[in-house]
């Protein structure tokens, strides 16, 4: 049975979480099942994408129609109802109204046909979200750099990324651009001794230490801060996943939360 790798001729999912299946190595049989899938999920994922940004503007004008009109209380009700209804959680529409906001101010605010961004086409609601955020607007104009140079957008992860810290202005990981001296300064090393042939694998105290505490709690805040939690809270396969660590993920946020100072007395 033959095994094939089809990551590079599948990236039309990457907006799923089929993508794990691509980065494995497959058998023909299976990759020509996906195959015949391919034009399904190509429409689910353009149906998708149309489907958050039309959600993202119902979400906008129900929200401006609310601000035009403040004494309409039954009304707003109704509309906050039908919203719950959906599905859609405050966070959900908190993230959608700063969607909406940047898009509209970017598309119809002033004279911004000919300097609009040209990464709005490209960018997703959480794309917008994110960007609708940023108070600064250094974020914007490094996407804007970045789009020039590669014609694409980063992903939104990136983006998040980039803000927390994490990220380069080229969004890539910094943990990615450390590790680079470290191997070619043991590249560097073993080419200057003589390499012994063994027969067995080594087990040196060096090689079998785990990470620390401290360089765990770094990779956690690294994904955290990666992390598209609005994709993650409408995806019941990603929660039903979270659901085995529920627990610990519940324990790590109560350690997160600061101690109130102890009172001291004289």
């Amino acid at each position: 049975m033959r095994f094939v790798s089809i990551r590079n001729s599948t990236e039309i999912f990457f907006q799923m979480t089929l993508i794990q299946i691509y980065d494995k190595e497959v058998t023909s049989e299976f990759k020509s099942f996906l195959d015949q899938i391919k034009p399904n999920v190509e429409a689910y994922a353009v149906a998708k994408g149309k489907a958050q940004f039309e959600r993202m503007m119902i979400i906008g004008k129900i929200k401006e129609y609310q601000k035009l009109f403040p004494q309409r209380s039954a009304e707003h009700r109704t509309l906050a109802n039908a919203m719950k209804s959906e599905g859609w959680s405050k966070d959900v529409i908190s993230d959608n109204v700063s969607a909406y906001n940047f898009y509209h101010q970017e598309y119809d605010e002033g004279d911004w046909f000919n300097s609009r961004p040209q990464y709005l086409d490209q960018a997703s609601v959480t794309h917008l979200a994110i960007l609708g955020r940023d108070k600064t607007a250094l974020l914007r104009s490094k996407v804007d750099e970045y789009f020039t140079k590669h014609g694409e957008i980063p992903s939104a992860s990136a983006l998040r990324g980039y803000q927390a810290g994490f990220f380069t202005d080229e969004f890539k990981p910094l943990s990615s651009l450390r590790t680079k001296p470290q191997i070619e300064e043991q590249t560097s090393q073993a080419s200057a001794v003589d390499v012994e042939v063994v027969t067995e694998p080594s087990n040196t105290a060096e090689e079998s230490l785990p990470p620390t505490q401290e360089q765990l709690v770094d990779q956690l805040i690294t994904i955290v801060q990666a992390m598209n939690l609005d994709e993650i809270y409408g995806d019941q396969e990603l929660k039903a996943k979270l659901e085995v660590v529920r627990d610990p993920l519940m324990t790590l946020a109560h350690i997160a939360i600061p101690s109130p100072p102890r009172p001291t007395y004289v």
